[in-house]
């Protein structure tokens, strides 16, 4: 099983430090990347549309409450469903500055109420086995090498339900000569126009040159990950033209059309994932959110919380809180990645 780098976990934190930076006006770093202007318009968009998707398991009689999502960079949609639906959750990412945005992000939005905030590697979760209802993540997976470990991580804390949605997945007709930004140049402009651009270069540009990992899965990957999964609603679609593939997979039999795996090899595709989990183990209960979480470096449900760190009462291990945002990271990778905390 596949382990992100170190280094595309430290490249992770310094680009997100610059990017929220860009993002709250304090300094342009990434002419390709959004502007203030632009990422307020893009983070609206993600609301409005996060709030079909939770309306719509909503309807199904899904439990959102508690959440854990994974990959929340500025947490719009944990506020979301903090502010709107009245469930209570978590927002967790490797970078801090993202968390610590979240305030400013939220007020912009209009969303009142923030999740509890959590800095952690989403390889590593600190919460204890079928602890989260539900829990989810959007656009997150693609950064890491392979997506078992952190789907794996998921199911293990997740009670109930596992909801993920990703893009890319894996074009396999594309000659990948450079990889573009979300601000396209004016040749990247011409060759879009005359529909040349998906299929010479890859996103990913400004990402990649701080080692970030930017990958693509293909559908036979995404099945091997998911493979242990016994009740599953999945969607595929092609990114520009051509049908869904919908439909329920169980033990691991996805009866995907032709014409759909076809048109997703040549032009990529998304994949949308909603699980249902049955575990034999009883379900943890706390009445406290934060007894949900577990010691790093102990695995045990200890922790005791205070206005500057959450403290391990077994092992005396400490994670720091700064800016309201819980800092639960290995020692050594903590370290690594926030050697000032």
């Amino acid at each position: 099983m596949a382990y992100q780098l170190q280094k595309s976990k430290i490249g992770e934190v310094i680009f997100r430090q610059k990017l929220v930076n860009q993002h709250l006006g304090q300094r342009i770093y990434f002419k390709g990347e959004p502007d203030q202007k632009q990422i307020i318009k893009i983070l609206k968009q993600r609301v409005a549309s996060s709030q079909n998707i939770f309306k719509n398991l909503n309807s199904q009689n899904i439990s959102l409450s508690p959440f854990l999502e994974i990959g929340a960079e500025k947490c719009q949609r944990a506020a979301l469903l903090t502010s709107k639906f009245n469930a209570q959750g978590f927002a967790l990412d490797i970078s801090f500055e993202s968390l610590k945005s979240a305030p400013n992000f939220a007020k912009k939005l209009n969303l009142k109420k923030l999740p509890i905030l959590i800095c952690a590697d989403a390889e590593n979760l600190p919460f204890a086995d079928n602890s989260i209802p539900f829990v989810f993540a959007f656009e997150t997976i693609h950064h890491f090498p392979k997506p078992h470990r952190v789907l794996a991580e998921m199911k293990r804390v997740s009670q109930k339900t596992i909801y993920f949605s990703e893009e890319p997945v894996k074009q396999f007709f594309n000659l990948g000569l450079w990889k573009r930004d979300y601000n396209l140049t004016l040749a990247e402009k011409i060759l879009k126009k005359i529909y040349l651009l998906p299929f010479i270069s890859r996103l990913g540009g400004s990402e990649s040159s701080h080692n970030v990992t930017e990958n693509e899965f293909s559908i036979g990957e995404w099945q091997d990950a998911l493979r242990g999964y016994k009740n599953l609603q999945i969607s595929l679609e092609p990114v520009f033209w051509g049908p869904n593939a919908q439909f329920d997979a169980k033990d691991n039999n996805w009866p995907i059309n032709l014409l759909t795996k076809i048109l997703i090899a040549i032009e990529g595709g998304g994949i949308t994932v909603l699980a249902q989990i049955k575990k034999e183990t009883r379900a943890i209960q706390k009445n406290n959110l934060l007894d949900l979480l577990i010691c790093l470096v102990c695995k045990k449900s200890s922790l005791e919380k205070n206005s500057k760190r959450m403290h391990c009462l077994s092992c005396q291990s400490s994670y720091p809180i700064y800016n309201k945002v819980i800092i639960m990271l290995p020692p050594k990778l903590k370290g690594k990645l926030y050697p000032n905390f």
